[in-house]
């Protein structure tokens, strides 16, 4: 089952396997958000609600047609995308959270430290003749930025 809904300048999307679901089954699924505009939104909070309500009700237009079953709060505080296409250039921002180990004097403690790293990527470079995507540019620039999270042993 898909469902999209429009919330200028988002685009919700809701994608569930199947059809027909029995009691006590678990649904799977998934929520994609799309800003279409070239302007960074924040989304306050992204959620997915089940609910149930008869169609008589709903269509008599009823105070409250909707018995809500489930409720999960799948984002809170998200800005726009990390990935877009800007004036044409295609734009990649990365985060990483990352563990490591540090010194504070004689001690060994663990790290936390946040990296990040954009990219902005020409059509010349992400697309191929004939508007098809070139896969190898983006392996080359998904390893650059992986090379960032990556730990450096030395011994």
């Amino acid at each position: 089952m898909r469902s999209t809904f429009f919330q200028q300048p988002l685009q919700h999307q809701i994608e569930i396997d199947g059809e027909n679901w029995d009691q006590g089954e678990e649904i799977k699924g998934k929520l994609i958000i799309r800003n279409m505009s070239s302007e960074t939104v924040v989304v306050n909070a992204s959620q997915v609600i089940l609910a149930y309500g008869l169609k008589k009700s709903i269509n008599e237009g009823n105070e409250s047609p909707w018995e809500v079953l489930d409720k999960q709060v799948l984002t809170k505080n998200i800005s726009s995308c990390l990935l877009r296409i800007s004036q044409e250039q295609l734009e990649a921002h990365y985060l990483f959270k990352m563990s490591g180990l540090g010194r504070s004097g004689e001690k060994m403690t663990v790290t936390k430290k946040n990296r990040e790293l954009k990219q902005k990527i020409p059509p010349e470079n992400y697309l191929q003749p004939g508007g098809f995507p070139n896969r190898a540019c983006f392996r080359e620039n998904i390893n650059e930025a992986l090379n960032i999270a990556r730990p450096d042993v030395i011994f």
